[in-house]
């Protein structure tokens, strides 16, 4: 039997084809969950669903009522919420003096105080127990120049992961965080000479795929799994690597 017949699952972050939350999407289907799918916009997921077999929705992670809404709708399709997903993110890459505060709010916003809104409205709809999972990056544990919002922003989710897990397992909670390398998406169009550095530095000598990650996200996900508070590091080791590196 698959490892998540019957779960009722949201993944956050499903807008860009080729992305990580479509990888876990598929994943989390191709176990047995029942999975709902988001974007900002309905429509950029709504083919997408209808690919894999999941309901699609919008979600705003930067606003906390339309992460609200989608919890109840979760729950009106599905009478449950088993498993939460959030992956959503942009990859901020540019001199730290250079960073314009409308850059600083919009990053801050999306991966800091969005992932907040996402912990607290899921934690409050999640009355039988329930896996939550966070999209973290090995960056918040290395340093990489041109990219410091990004890291804080991660590295800030990271611990509020840890603190969550201690304080809500005693319901049943899980709250865990997958921390990926730089991988190839679309996210990534237009660095593949950092990808290609990433790639040879990597312990490994390749860069993880979107499957490999999603497969750490439905692991975490199964009730198999007795883990919580952890930052899962599925990125081949990148992040035993050594000194910094430039972000370009």
């Amino acid at each position: 039997m698959p490892s998540l017949q019957g779960k009722a699952a949201l993944v956050l972050g499903c807008g860009g084809d080729g992305n990580i939350g479509r990888a876990i999407a598929r994943r989390l289907r191709a176990e047995g969950a029942h999975v709902m799918v988001t974007a900002r916009s309905k429509e950029r997921v709504t083919a997408f669903a209808e690919e894999i077999g999941a309901t699609a929705a919008a979600c705003d992670i930067s606003q906390k009522g339309s992460v609200a809404a989608l919890a109840d709708e979760a729950l009106r399709e599905f009478g449950k919420i088993d498993i939460a997903v959030q992956s959503t993110g942009e990859g901020y890459l540019e001199k730290f003096l250079n960073n314009s505060v409308e850059d600083i709010e919009r990053i801050v916003r999306l991966q800091f105080i969005g992932p907040i809104y996402f912990f607290q409205t899921m934690i409050a709809a999640m009355k039988d127990g329930g896996s939550i999972i966070t999209l973290s990056s090995v960056t918040a544990k290395i340093v990489i120049n041109d990219h410091a919002v990004y890291q804080g922003t991660k590295a800030g989710i990271d611990q509020i992961v840890r603190c969550l897990a201690a304080e809500f397992g005693s319901r049943g909670i899980r709250v865990n965080a997958v921390a990926p390398g730089p991988t190839p998406t679309p996210m990534m169009v237009g660095l593949e000479t950092l990808l290609d550095r990433a790639a040879q530095r990597s312990p490994m000598r390749r860069l993880a795929r979107t499957d490999e990650i999603a497969s750490a996200v439905a692991y975490l996900a199964s009730d198999d799994c007795f883990i919580t508070g952890e930052i899962l590091q599925a990125n081949g080791g990148y992040g035993l690597v050594g000194p910094p590196v430039e972000g370009r």
